[in-house]
């Protein structure tokens, strides 16, 4: 046993089913792990959130109506244009994707001649 604040911190990180089975593969893991967490999924709320912190930290804006009322509409949007599945598996990896693309899409449209 370690002296205590010297023991090592050890995250172990995954899906809840794979955590599970991860825990049954050896008895002994339930007495080392002391303590264990079940994080829920993002809602389009705090999605939307992490996308205008994402959108903003690279200088770019997102246009004031989306982000009324708490973001709603971005939210809305969100909700709207992505699965419900997807949303769980990339969480807020989801809005770096919806980002990227969204980029792609400005870097389409503008022209050099004339940038936006």
């Amino acid at each position: 046993n370690e002296t205590p604040g010297k023991a090592p911190v050890i995250i172990f990180a995954g899906y809840v089913e794979d955590m599970a089975q991860f825990m049954r593969a050896n008895d002994g893991l339930y007495r080392r792990v002391g303590y264990t967490f079940d994080f829920e999924d993002y809602s389009t709320r705090d999605l939307a959130h992490i996308f205008e912190l994402l959108t903003t930290s690279k200088g770019f804006r997102i246009q004031a109506d989306l982000l009324a009322n708490d973001r709603a509409a971005l939210a809305r949007l969100i909700e709207s244009n992505t699965a419900a599945r997807t949303r769980g598996l990339m969480n807020g990896g989801l809005c770096e994707r919806i980002f990227d693309l969204a980029k792609q899409q400005l870097d389409a449209r503008d022209n050099p001649e004339q940038p936006s």
